[in-house]
């Protein structure tokens, strides 16, 4: 920035100040400086200039020295806070990863438990489809097993009707023999 002429009236006087300052800047200071003097003359007319100036240039400067009190002492309060908050915000990070990690397990878990839900369905479907199979088996079978039992009813009537026509053929075979 290049340095300018800004023109201010202190105490009725007329300055110019040349300055990489903002003008606002320049004229603000030379307003309050102004009204310092007047305050401080109010109070008391009947000061010289060197003493009046010297007034005004002590309450300043004890202003600007608390102003600088209070400031050192937000500074050193402040120090605390912020070491707080770069401690919370590592934190912050830590978890934030933590987060990014524990979201990336769950997406693959997800994807896991479809995987594992399909496996499952395809079991099932092979398990409906084994049940089908043997339920037919075991209709089958229970016809054959029915079969068997009809078979073995024949069977053991089939053996009586021998034992009889045995024993006819016997009877017969006597009476043959016996004439």
């Amino acid at each position: 920035m290049s340095a300018t002429g800004t023109t201010v009236t202190i105490d009725g006087m007329k300055f110019t100040f040349s300055s990489d300052e903002n003008n606002d800047k320049t004229i603000r200071i030379a307003e309050y400086v102004d009204s310092k003097i007047s305050e401080i003359r109010k109070g008391n007319n009947k000061l010289n200039p060197v003493n009046l100036y010297t007034l005004v240039l002590m309450n300043v400067t004890g202003e600007l020295f608390e102003k600088e009190s209070k400031y050192n002492t937000l500074v050193e309060e402040s120090k605390e806070p912020i070491q707080r908050f770069q401690t919370i915000s590592k934190e912050v990070d830590k978890i934030t990863k933590e987060k990014t990690e524990l979201e990336n397990s769950l997406s693959k878990l997800k994807s896991d438990l479809i995987e594992s839900l399909n496996k499952i369905g395809e079991m099932n479907a092979k398990i409906s489809s084994l049940e089908e199979e043997n339920k037919k088996k075991n209709i089958s079978l229970e016809s054959k097993s029915q079969q068997i039992t009809e078979l073995n009813i024949s069977l053991k009537n089939l053996q009586n009707e021998n034992v009889e026509i045995q024993k006819e053929l016997e009877e017969n075979l006597k009476r043959i023999k016996g004439l």
